[in-house]
């Protein structure tokens, strides 16, 4: 681990049983960062900068993305 998984720190460290960071003092375990991957709807793993078309309507603020619609995940949002 060399970053923060909340706020990118690079003084986040591990101290043999979670991961720690000094900056924004969050904790978090292997199981925290398993359950925080987005997968597809076959299972493989969504990253960064991965392309993908969705398979039904989403709400997004006031708009709303039609199903079929091609989208590029830039960054993580959570």
């Amino acid at each position: 681990m060399d970053k923060c998984i909340y706020c990118g720190s690079e003084y986040a460290y591990h101290d043999g049983m979670t991961y720690n960071c000094p900056e924004c003092g969050k904790e978090w375990t292997e199981h925290t960062i398993e359950s925080m991957k987005l997968y597809d709807q076959a299972g493989n793993e969504i990253k960064e900068g991965d392309d993908v078309i969705t398979i039904r309507d989403l709400k997004l603020g006031k708009g709303t993305l039609k199903r079929g619609s091609r989208a590029k995940k830039n960054k993580d949002t959570r």
